[in-house]
Formats: C-alpha cells, sequence, structure tokens
C-alpha cells in the first residue's frame, strides 16, 4: 500500500506521450497535448483540455477515476 498525495497548481501541461496520474489528486486545470495519457484511481479536481484531436481520442481513464470538471478540446 503506498500513500495518497495531492498536488495543486493552476495549471499542468502533459507533453510526454504514455504518461499517468496514478492513486492521487491533482488540485487544477490539466492540459493534456500528448497521446495515450491515462488516469488510474486519480482524481482531477478541475477542468481536463486536450489541446489537439489525437490527445483527447487516445485518453483513458478507469472507473476509480474522477474528473470534477469539463472536458473538452482547447486548441
Amino acid at each position: 500500500m503506498t500513500n495518497r498525495f495531492t498536488l495543486t497548481a493552476p495549471k499542468f501541461t502533459i507533453n510526454s506521450p504514455k504518461a499517468s496520474i496514478q492513486h492521487g489528486t491533482f488540485k487544477g486545470d490539466l492540459y493534456i497535448s500528448s497521446k495515450d495519457f491515462q488516469l488510474i484511481d486519480a482524481k482531477v479536481d478541475g477542468n481536463v483540455y486536450f489541446t489537439n484531436n489525437e490527445a483527447k481520442s487516445t485518453f483513458k481513464m478507469d472507473s476509480a477515476s474522477k474528473i470534477t470538471g469539463k472536458q473538452e478540446l482547447k486548441k
């Protein structure tokens, strides 16, 4: 068993392919620019913005994950 942590920032941009947030909480807006990003047993307390169609179409989130805000394409 590992600890769960919360990372708080106004904005966090994901540029690395196949990146993920696992077993914790991010408070703020998440900007995803790369393909195959995953949320695994994680919570985003904010919005998720995709900066391109590929980032949006390859995004995956498991049933234990949650996004409190909106998910939208924002170029």
